[in-house]
């Protein structure tokens, strides 16, 4: 499933209340409304499931870390299993019915590619 624009992390909320930034909020709804396009009629939640997160982003790794300080501070990105928390919890309820039914996860960050965009796998996992 293709997520097109710039990849979004899961941030965790600081203070007494909880509440979900505006950006999480728009990010996981382009997430399932892609990944409903996507499912085939009768698709099923039960189960265990592998998930692949790749995060791509225009700019190369040198853009995005301040200078002097190489892989560290990065600006304009989240951490990598950031990146796979936000499009595991918006499949939820979709795709699989909890999260805790995904046995087999992988977040990657590609750098230099042409479109920003999210793609997500998904697959069923039989043992």
């Amino acid at each position: 499933m293709v997520i097109p624009g710039k990849p979004t992390s899961w941030k965790r909320t600081s203070g007494k209340q909880r509440h979900t930034e505006r950006s999480q909020r728009i990010a996981a709804q382009r997430i399932r409304i892609a990944v409903r396009e996507a499912l085939s009629d009768g698709w099923s939640r039960a189960g265990r499931f592998a998930v692949l997160v790749e995060s791509h982003y225009a700019g190369g790794l040198e853009e995005l870390v301040e200078v002097g300080e190489p892989h560290r501070g990065a600006k304009s990105e989240g951490d990598w299993d950031n990146l796979g928390k936000l499009p595991s919890d918006a499949l939820q309820g979709i795709v699989w019915d909890d999260d805790r039914q995904i046995v087999d996860g992988r977040s990657l960050k590609r750098y230099g590619c042409r479109v920003e965009q999210v793609l997500v796998a998904v697959w069923r996992v039989r043992r």
